[in-house]
């Protein structure tokens, strides 16, 4: 009986600042190994988008798996998914209207946003969700800004790298940065609202 009371307080540490951080840390070194693969061919070009696609759905098949959500937490994570996917939609179509940028060879495009890409948001975003801890505090927010405006503005580049985008009207890799950092500020913003009383 305390073996199984000490199991599941353990399981309870899940979702906490601390998981927070050691899953921080291991999706810094799986961007990196995917900028790598990507870099260096080991994914072929017109493979990207499927393989952020199913990292993506890794990434929320392992949180929902450790962190046992229930239905309220796992919808409220969801609804952030799909804040973030019509966030990214509405961006990327202004972009591509004021000719910021342009993207190619998605299997299914969804006027000028790679459909794959509004999958990547949608899945991705309800995986950061329940990957946040209620309380994060500043600057373990301010690190995972960093890290997602760091490796957004990077998977750019390699999809630019790779033929799968184009930059143009002075738009560029800093701005980009920016950008991605400032839709997670927003998306922490959200979530505070959305997780405040989860």
């Amino acid at each position: 009986m305390a073996m199984a009371k000490r199991a599941e307080n353990r399981l309870k540490g899940f979702g906490g600042a601390d998981f927070a951080k050691a899953t921080q840390l291991a999706l810094v070194a799986v961007f990196t190994l995917l900028a790598f693969a990507f870099h260096y061919g080991v994914v072929r070009s017109a493979d990207f988008y499927s393989v952020l696609v199913l990292s993506a759905c890794g990434w929320l098949a392992f949180e929902v798996a450790v962190t046992r959500p229930g239905a309220r937490r796992l919808g409220r994570a969801l609804l952030l998914g799909l804040f973030l996917s019509a966030f990214d939609f509405l961006v990327e179509t202004l972009g591509g209207v004021f000719g910021l940028w342009t993207t190619h060879y998605s299997a299914l495009p969804l006027g000028l946003v790679p459909a794959e890409i509004a999958a990547l948001c949608l899945v991705g975003g309800t995986a950061w969700a329940l990957y946040i801890p209620k309380k994060m505090g500043l600057a373990g927010a301010a690190v995972d800004v960093s890290v997602f405006a760091f490796f957004g503005a990077l998977g750019e580049a390699l999809l630019i790298e790779a033929g799968l985008m184009r930059y143009a009207g002075g738009w560029n890799s800093w701005l980009a940065f920016a950008a991605y950092a400032v839709t997670f500020a927003l998306l922490h913003a959200v979530h505070g609202l959305l997780f405040r009383d989860a």
